[in-house]
C-alpha cells in the first residue's frame, strides 16, 4: 500500500500529502485531516495552536485524534499544524477556545532582516539543509530542501536564533527524509542537537519505528514503518508505559488497557472499582466517591473529583475573607499559618523569582517528582501552587494571595481562613480548637514564632480622609462605574468596607488604592468576570494585557508551558513579543536554561543530583540540555542542603550537651538522665582509621543538696598532650598543664595550635582542630557542650557515637548496646581511686504535681517568649522537659535552676547562631 506524509512543524509550516507548503498562523483548532469519502474507515485529526513567545505566530499545542470511537490527545506534538481561507475553512466546529483567531498566513507575518536572513541561511543554520557535502545532501533528489530552508530561517528570526528551534526544523526534515525511505548519516553531535535519552535508553538514528513493549515483545518484527530517529531500550529491557524497564518488570495488559507496574487507577463509569498493577497481576477492590464528590475524566484520568471549591482571599496588609466568607482584619506581619489540614512538603515564597521547597531554593517552573505539586509564574508578578488534590494556591506581589481548596475538605482545614465548614460565626477558631472572639487573638494563635511587638507592621493611621468617597474607596459600589458589571458574583459593600481598613493602615493610600482596585478585578476573573479598562477609568495605568490572554505564559526553559495549564485568564505583566519569562524577568529564547526532573536551572548552572550526590551536572543554556558526570562528596563533607542549595558541603557539626542534674542530649539528638557522681568519658575518638587527632572530654559529677542526683562539677580535656581543666568552684579559671591560669579577664593564650579563650566568667570556649569545647558557668550553671565537624560515626561515651541514629546511642566501651542510661552512664566511668556513686538508677526523685514547675518554665516553649525565634532551629522540649524536673524536685524552690535551664537552652541557641538581641538579654529578667 502506498503511503503518504503530511506533515506540520515550526509555528507552523505545513507540508501536504501532495507537497504543497504554506503557512498559517491561526490559533484555533482545525481539521487536519479526515476521511472525506465513502468505503473506508472514518478517522479524523485535529490540531490546536497557541501563541508562544511572539503574537505574530502560532505553533501546535494539542493533537486529537477520532478513530474507532476512541478520541486520543497527542498534547504539544511536535509535528503537527494549515493560506488564510483555506484554514479557516477547516476550523473544526464548536473547538473554539478563548481568545482565538484566525492569524495571517504566509512567511511575513514576522519580518527577518537582511542580516538575519544571511545569518540563519548559512550551514551553520539553515543552510546545513541544502549543503551539497552536508549530512543532509542524499535526500536532496527525493525532497528538495528549498521549502524548507525558508521555513527553517522563519522560525529562527521568530526565535532569534534559539538553537532548539533549529533543531526541531532539522529533524523535521530529516523526519520527512526516513518517511520517504532515504536514510540520513548522523547529523546530530554533542552540543548540537543531540538527544538526550531517558534511563535505560540509548540514541540510534535509525531506529526502529515499532519498539518492543510489554503489551508486544516482538513488535520489531515485519515493522511496516521505516527506520527513524529514536531512543531505543538498552538489552534486557523493554518499553513500559514509556518507559524502559527490566522484562521482570512489565505491567499488565488489563480489560484492553496497559498500566505500568506500580500504577493504581479507578475504572468505571461510577468509579467502582479501584484497581493496582503490580508485576503483571492486575488486583481491584470495591470504590466509590464520597456525598461531596462525582466520578468524572479530567486531563485524562478518571476519578473522584469535589463537586465545588471554597476560596480565601488574603488582600492588603492584613484584609482576610475566610472560606465561609467572613471578612476581618488581622495587621501582624509575622510568618502565619493560613491554611492547613488539621491532624506535608512544605512550601515558602522569597519574592517573586525564587521559592523554597523543602528548605530547597527553585526557580520556576517546577514539577514534584510525583507531579503531585506544580508552581509556575501566571504573570511577571503572579506565581500558582497547584497540586493534584485541587488545592490551589495563588500570590500576586505585593499583598495578594489567592488559596482554593475543594470542598471536600470541609470542616478539617484550620488556619486563618477558617474551619471551611459552612458557617462563618465559628471560624476564629484556634490551633487548640478554642472559639475565641476577637481577630487578634484568632490571628496571634496562627502565628509560627514569636508575638514580640516589633514582629507586628507598624501602622500609620490615615483617619482624617473620608475613604468612602467615590474618588476613593466608594468608587467600587458606584453605579455605572467601571466595577458594577461584577457586583452580583462579588459583593461591592463588603470590599469597600476592606478598602477603607485598608488605606487607614497605609502609608501610601494612592498606591494602595490602586492594589485593591487589582485585587477586586482578580476576585472577578476567577468568577468570570472581566471588568474592561478599569485602569483606565481610575488613573491606576493602562490594562496589563488583552482580557482573554492566556495564564500560562511562554516560560524557558522553552517557548512552550512545561505542563498543562487551566488558569483562568487574569490582568498582569506579561512579556512583549519575542520574550519569554525566565524566573520574573523577560528574556529571548536565548537567555532561557534547562528543564531537569521537574525543575529549572539557568543557563551555565552547576548543580548536584541524587540522594547522596552522585552526579555533578550543569545547564548548557545554548542546547537547553544538561550534561551529568558521575562525584562525589569529599571526605569531609556531607550531600545535605545549606541555604537553600542542595549539594555537597562541609559535614555539620554535632552538639552533644550535659546541663542540670545532669541531663545529656547527644550528638544524635538522644535525650536521657544520669545521676551518678563519678567520673565519666563524655566524648573520645573510637574506631577512627582516617587519621584524626585523638581527644577525650571527661565531667566529674557531685551529688546537689544531698538530693540523689547529681550536676557536673568538673570538665577534663585531653588533647595533642595538653590537659585542660575546668571547674564549677573556680570560676573564671582555667588551668592548662597545672601550669597556666587566668583570673576573671579575658585572655588569649597561644601554646601550639591550642587557643583558649576566657571570657569574663561567662562563657569558656577552646577551639583545637575546628572543636569548640564549651562550659558556662553563668549563675553557677553547668552546661557541657562539644562540637564535632569531622567525628561524624568515630566517637563514643555518654554523648554517643554520633552517626544519625539514636537508637543505638546507648553502646558501651564494649560495643555493645545497652537499653539502661544507668547502665550506659556506669559504663563510661573512668577508673580511679576515688568515691562515687552511680547514681539513683530506678529510684530517682519523681515529680507529683508539674504544674508550678510548668508555669515557671514556660518562658523556654512561650510563642510569645522571648527565646521564640530559635524555637525553629533548636526544639525547646527537652530543655523544657529538664526544667520542669529540676524545678519540681527541688520542691519548687530551686528558682536558679530555672535560670540555669533557661541558659543552657540559649547556649544551644547560640551554638546554632541564633544570637538575636532578645535572645541575649531579654531572658535575664525572668
Amino acid at each position: 500500500i502506498q503511503r503518504r506524509t503530511c506533515t506540520i512543524s515550526g509555528d507552523p509550516h505545513y507540508y501536504t500529502f501532495d507537497g504543497a507548503v504554506f503557512h498559517f498562523q491561526g490559533t484555533c483548532t482545525y481539521i487536519l485531516s479526515e476521511q472525506c469519502g465513502d468505503g473506508q474507515p472514518y478517522y479524523r485529526v485535529e490540531g490546536s495552536n497557541e501563541h508562544r513567545g511572539s503574537t505574530h505566530v502560532s505553533w501546535t499545542r494539542l493533537v486529537k485524534v477520532f478513530v474507532y470511537n476512541e478520541t486520543i490527545e497527542l498534547v504539544k506534538g511536535r509535528l503537527v499544524s494549515s493560506d488564510v481561507v483555506f484554514a479557516n475553512s477547516w476550523k473544526a466546529p464548536g473547538e473554539d477556545d478563548d481568545g482565538c483567531g484566525t492569524g495571517c498566513g504566509g512567511l511575513g507575518c514576522a519580518s527577518c532582516t537582511d542580516a538575519q536572513t544571511a545569518l540563519y541561511g548559512n550551514s551553520d543554520h539553515c543552510g546545513i539543509l541544502q549543503n551539497s557535502s552536508g549530512p543532509f545532501a542524499a535526500c536532496h533528489e527525493e525532497l528538495p530542501p528549498q521549502n524548507f530552508v525558508e521555513s527553517c530561517v522563519f522560525d529562527l528570526c521568530v526565535g532569534r536564533g534559539y538553537q532548539p528551534i533549529l533543531c526541531q526544523a532539522l529533524s523535521a526534515y530529516a523526519s520527512q527524509c526516513q518517511q520517504n525511505g532515504v536514510q540520513l548519516p548522523s547529523w546530530r553531535r554533542q552540543g548540537f542537537c543531540e538527544i538526550p535519552c531517558p534511563a535505560n535508553s540509548h540514541f540510534e538514528s535509525q531506529g526502529t519505528g515499532c519498539p518492543a513493549t510489554c503489551v508486544n515483545p516482538n513488535s520489531t518484527q515485519n515493522c511496516p514503518l521505516p527506520a527513524q530517529e529514536s531512543c531505543i531500550c538498552n538489552s534486557g529491557y523493554i518499553l513500559s508505559g514509556g518507559n524502559c524497564v527490566p522484562h521482570a518488570q512489565c505491567g499488565c495488559s488489563f480489560e484492553g488497557n496497559y498500566y505500568h507496574s506500580g500504577e493504581t487507577v479507578i475504572l468505571d463509569q461510577d468509579c467502582g472499582r479501584r484497581c493496582n498493577c503490580s508485576y503483571g497481576s492486575m488486583s481491584c477492590q470495591p470504590y466509590g466517591c464520597g456525598p461531596l464528590e462525582s466520578c468524572r475524566l479530567e486531563e485524562g484520568e478518571r476519578g473522584c473529583r469535589p463537586n465545588s471549591f471554597g476560596t480565601c482571599w488574603i488582600r492588603g496588609p492584613g484584609s482576610y475573607q475566610t472560606f465561609d466568607g467572613l471578612t476581618y482584619q488581622y495587621p501582624g506581619a509575622c510568618q502565619l499559618t493560613l491554611a492547613k489540614v488539621m491532624g506535608i512538603v512544605q512550601v515558602s515564597q522569597r519574592s517573586t523569582s525564587l521559592m523554597s521547597v523543602d528548605g530547597q531554593l527553585i526557580r520556576l517552573p517546577f514539577t514534584s517528582a510525583n507531579s503531585g505539586i506544580q508552581i509556575y509564574h501566571s504573570s511577571i508578578h503572579s506565581i500558582v501552587l497547584h497540586t493534584s488534590f485541587g488545592v490551589t494556591v495563588q500570590t500576586v506581589w505585593p499583598h495578594f494571595v489567592r488559596i482554593t481548596a475543594p470542598v471536600v475538605y470541609s470542616s478539617s482545614i484550620g488556619g486563618l481562613c477558617g474551619n471551611f465548614n459552612g458557617h462563618p460565626h465559628d471560624d476564629f477558631r484556634t490551633p487548640n480548637g478554642i472559639l475565641v472572639n476577637s481577630s487578634q487573638a484568632f490571628g496571634d494563635s496562627w502565628r509560627d514564632g514569636s508575638l514580640s511587638a516589633h514582629c507586628v507592621e507598624t501602622m500609620d493611621h490615615n483617619n482624617e480622609t473620608n475613604f468612602n468617597t467615590t474618588e476613593h474607596c466608594g468608587l467600587l459600589a458606584l453605579s455605572g462605574g467601571p466595577f458594577s458589571a461584577c457586583w452580583d458574583r462579588v459583593n461591592p459593600w463588603q470590599q469597600v468596607d476592606v478598602c477603607v481598613e485598608i488605606l487607614r493602615s497605609s502609608a501610601n493610600p494612592a498606591s494602595a488604592l490602586c492594589e485593591v482596585f487589582r485585587d477586586y478585578a482578580l476576585m472577578c476573573q476567577q468568577k468570570g468576570v472581566t471588568l474592561g479598562h478599569w485602569r483606565n477609568a481610575t488613573g491606576c495605568g493602562k490594562m496589563f494585557l488583552p482580557f482573554a490572554s492566556d495564564s500560562c505564559p511562554s516560560t524557558c526553559p522553552s517557548l512552550s508551558f512545561p505542563f498543562s495549564c487551566n488558569t483562568p485568564c487574569q490582568e498582569g505583566c506579561q512579556c512583549d513579543d519575542g520574550f519569554v519569562l525566565n524566573g520574573n524577568q523577560c528574556v529571548p529564547p536565548t537567555g532561557c536554561g534547562c528543564h531537569h526532573q521537574g525543575r529549572y536551572r539557568q543557563g551555565g548552572e552547576q548543580f548536584w543530583v541524587g540522594d547522596e550526590c552522585q552526579s555533578l551536572c550543569s545547564c548548557d543554556g545554548i542546547t537547553g540540555l544538561v550534561h551529568c558526570v558521575p562525584n562525589s562528596c569529599g571526605a569531609q563533607e556531607s550531600c545535605r542542603v545549606v541555604g537553600g542549595e542542595y549539594g555537597c558541603h562541609p559535614s555539620p557539626h554535632g552538639t552533644c550537651s550535659a546541663s542540670g542534674d545532669p541531663h545529656y542530649l547527644t550528638f544524635d539528638r538522644n535525650a536521657y538522665d544520669f545521676q551518678g557522681t563519678c567520673r565519666y568519658v563524655l566524648a573520645t575518638l573510637c574506631n577512627d582509621t582516617t587519621g584524626l587527632h585523638q581527644f577525650s572530654v571527661e565531667a566529674r559529677n557531685e551529688a546537689w543538696r544531698g538530693l540523689p542526683v547529681s550536676i557536673t562539677a568538673e570538665v577534663f580535656v585531653n588533647v595533642w598532650g595538653y590537659r585542660v581543666h575546668m571547674s564549677r568552684q573556680n570560676h573564671g579559671v582555667v588551668k592548662v598543664r597545672s601550669t597556666y591560669s587566668v583570673n576573671h579577664r579575658t585572655f588569649k593564650l597561644q601554646v601550639s595550635a591550642l587557643l583558649i579563650l576566657i571570657w569574663i566568667r561567662i562563657i569558656f570556649l577552646m577551639y583545637f582542630i575546628k572543636f569548640p569545647i564549651t562550659y558556662n558557668l553563668i549563675h553557677k550553671s553547668e552546661y557541657l557542650s562539644n562540637h564535632f565537624l569531622k567525628h561524624s560515626g568515630r566517637t563514643c561515651g555518654l554523648c554517643g557515637n554520633f552517626n544519625g541514629n539514636r537508637n543505638d546511642d546507648f553502646m558501651t566501651p564494649s560495643g555493645v548496646v545497652v537499653t539502661s542510661p544507668s547502665e550506659f552512664g556506669t559504663a563510661w566511668k573512668v577508673v580511679g581511686n576515688y568515691s562515687c556513686s552511680d547514681g539513683c538508677g530506678t529510684s530517682c526523685p519523681q515529680c507529683t504535681n508539674d504544674q508550678p514547675a510548668r508555669a515557671q518554665c514556660e518562658v523556654i516553649t512561650a510563642a510569645d517568649g522571648p527565646l521564640s525565634f530559635c524555637h525553629q532551629q533548636v526544639d525547646p522540649t527537652p530543655y523544657f522537659n529538664d526544667c520542669v524536673y529540676d524545678f519540681c524536685v527541688s520542691e519548687n524552690q530551686g528558682y536558679d535552676l530555672v535560670c540555669r535551664s533557661i541558659q543552657a537552652y540559649v547556649s544551644a541557641c547560640h551554638s546554632h547562631q541564633m544570637c538575636h538581641a532578645s535572645i541575649r538579654l531579654r531572658w535575664i529578667v525572668v
